[in-house]
């Protein structure tokens, strides 16, 4: 027999060999310790120093979550375990019973973290203790946000609110239209206003969008919201409910604004220059600006002198000395110095700015003027103005909207205008008792059912003038879509409930016969003194619209541009002045030693000024400007009529800009 061969076999292990044996060692050894690690839970077997209770809450738009199933774990023990919420959002866990990494560590401890898993969505807070509350807790405010679930599409329900605004062809005109009780929410910007702001700004050498809008908020009110209303519609507006926003769209550098780098945007018309601004202030130069030399005059303002620090102007009779980018007050204006020049080669000039206030700081919540209707909203996106008073009660200083009232932003920028109600042909009815019937009589031969102008009502049915049965539950009043219901012992008229024997008169279900006021509907129905009528049980006056009342309230961009026009010298158009008898011409006369023939005669001379300023003072006065102001242009003209001259001037150029009240006194 042949013996197999037997071939020893030898096993050579390579260093690539050994690399894999100590990799695939260390893979099993770290598998065998996440499983110990795993294993290693345990009861906590300590002496508790505080309850181990943990709570939280879970949110989504700021509203608590019920039935939320969330996995919550201890980052820092491993232990994990899924948890419900209460029908109001909260969690609360006994953590007492928990596992944790040894029986002598805490299932939780300050600073731990604690992982709540919601769906796809994870978020991890620090534990802290919550001496008020006998435990731990995390982050109360904002924990997980979940993922809206699916809901049933709810049945379709009649809006209460108002949001859509339209424009006229130009878009010149904003229009909401309302019905009487609606609330209105909307918010204007230029797509409907045209003339309001969407443009870029340049800053520092780049581009940033921003736009104006408009916002309104309010109601349109009858006597069912308050008694003393009657039967006039209001549209009352909410502290808060108008507000006038600047908006940037694109995120500004606000750190970069600087006295070197302004701002520029244009604020309700006005063109600002801010020089510094942060999320709830700022700060802006205001006032025309110009370059000017030694001797020029700018708003009034004389040149008088510049140095390498200074400058001196003169204003009205005052002179002061203004320091390179500083401001001074100066009579009843403030006066800023930049860029002096003052160069031995040329002529000496500066830059004046002129203002009533050059400087201002505003910050968010100031008013917007001193005791004004307004104030300031300065945000981190937007600078704007709101109302800080309701248009609600008419016996306050500041009233609801009636029709044809109207509302507007300083400056004149925006007016909100209740505009007009539509006034529908109606329906008069009157009801009463009446051989054991409730007799309902129109003002119509077409009143009911397009037909009858009288009908009866029992329990049984609805009857014409002749008791001839007509329908069993409703007929039509006018041409509205309003019927007269019978529904058992009770006829209703809309949210009207008359009973048959006129022993109670309901509205939505509340008793009005202890009311002897007249009200006015959402639906435009008209009801008058109740009381009177259930006593009387007849003369129950209510009156139906044929179609439901629609209001409308405008927004109109209203401001105008202020025109700038330079003080100069004008020609009035032509006014009554006294008749001067003309002055004779001056002869030379032969050489004598009388005057030279260059001497004015003095009273020739007198008679002419005192034309011109019989004649100045004619010009003023159909500018408007006051006796004080004039008293003091003849005050200056006995002293300086140069002066005078000069003050006339430039009250007649302020008086073209549109910068004169201040005169007016």
């Amino acid at each position: 027999m042949v013996q197999p061969m037997q071939v020893p076999i030898h096993l050579v292990q390579t260093d690539g060999d050994v690399k894999m044996k100590k990799t695939i060692y260390t893979i099993f050894v770290l598998m065998l310790l996440c499983l110990a690690s795993a294993s290693a839970l345990t009861d906590y077997v300590g002496s508790p120093v505080m309850p181990y209770l943990i709570y939280g809450k879970v949110t989504y738009d700021g509203v608590g979550i019920g039935g939320a199933e969330l996995t919550i774990k201890n980052e820092n023990t491993l232990f994990s375990k899924q948890i419900v919420t209460t029908n109001d959002g909260y969690w609360q866990e006994d953590s007492s019973s928990w596992k944790t990494s040894s029986g002598y560590r805490p299932p939780i401890q300050g600073d731990d973290t604690i992982t709540l898993t919601y769906g796809s969505q994870v978020k991890s807070f620090k534990v802290f203790e919550d001496k008020n509350f006998g435990g731990f807790r995390v982050n109360f405010e904002s924990l997980v946000e979940p993922e809206p679930t699916p809901t049933p599409t709810p049945e379709p329900v009649e809006p209460t609110g108002v949001t859509k605004v339209t424009s006229n062809e130009d878009g010149t005109v904003a229009l909401v239209e309302a019905y009487f009780g609606d609330t209105i929410e909307v918010v204007v910007q230029d797509n409907k206003l045209i003339s309001l702001i969407d443009e870029e700004i340049d800053f520092d050498g780049d581009d940033y969008n921003v736009h104006e809008e408009i916002i309104v908020n309010g109601k349109l009110v009858t006597s069912l919201d308050d008694i003393d209303y009657v039967l006039t519609p209001y549209l009352v507006i909410p502290e808060g409910g108008i507000e006038y926003r600047y908006v940037f769209d694109d995120a500004i550098p606000k750190t970069e604004v600087e006295e070197d780098e302004t701002l520029e945007i244009t604020f309700l018309g006005e063109d600002w220059e801010i020089t510094d601004i942060t999320n709830n202030k700022l700060t802006l130069i205001y006032g025309d600006e110009k370059d000017i030399n030694v001797g020029d005059t700018f708003k009034g303002v004389k040149l008088l002198l510049v140095t390498d620090d200074y400058v001196k102007v003169s204003y009205e009779g005052y002179t002061v000395k203004i320091f390179e980018d500083e401001i001074e007050d100066i009579g009843d204006i403030e006066v800023m110095a930049t860029y002096l020049g003052n160069d031995d080669d040329n002529l000496d000039s500066t830059t004046l700015r002129v203002a009533e206030d050059v400087e201002v700081t505003i910050r968010d919540g100031d008013d917007y003027e001193d005791g004004d209707e307004w104030e300031w909203v300065i945000t981190e996106d937007y600078i704007g103005i709101t109302n800080q008073n309701e248009y609600e009660d008419i016996e306050e200083d500041y009233l609801p909207l009636r029709e044809g009232d109207s509302i507007t932003l300083p400056n004149d920028y925006v007016t909100i205008k209740f505009n007009s109600i539509t006034t529908p042909d109606v329906t008069k009815l009157d009801i009463r008792v009446k051989d054991s019937y409730l007799h309902i009589r129109g003002d119509r031969e077409d009143s009911f059912a397009d037909e009858y102008d009288e009908i009866f009502i029992d329990a049984n049915g609805i009857y014409d003038e002749d008791k001839v049965h007509i329908s069993t539950d409703k007929v039509r009043i006018g041409e509205s879509d309003i019927y007269i219901k019978l529904d058992g012992t009770t006829v209703k008229i809309g949210d009207l409930e008359i009973k048959l024997d006129m022993s109670n008169i309901l509205y939505n279900g509340e008793s009005y016969a202890d009311k002897d006021d007249n009200y006015l509907d959402y639906q435009g129905i008209v009801f008058k003194d109740v009381e009177n009528a259930v006593d009387d049980k007849d003369n129950f006056d209510v009156i139906v619209p044929d179609e439901r009342p629609e209001a409308k309230i405008t927004i109109k961009y209203t401001y105008e541009a202020p025109e700038s026009i330079e003080p100069v010298p004008i020609e009035p158009e032509p006014i009554p002045i006294e008749i001067v008898e003309p002055i004779p011409p001056i002869v030379e006369p032969e050489p004598t030693p009388e005057p030279t023939p260059d001497e004015p005669d003095d009273e020739a001379e007198q008679t002419v000024w005192d034309s011109l300023r019989g004649l100045l003072i004619k010009i003023l006065a159909v500018f408007g400007f006051g006796a004080g102001f004039l008293g003091l242009l003849r005050y200056w003209w006995k002293k300086d009529k140069k002066r005078a001259i000069k003050m006339a001037q430039t009250a007649i150029g302020r008086a073209l800009s549109g910068q004169y009240d201040k005169y007016k006194k």
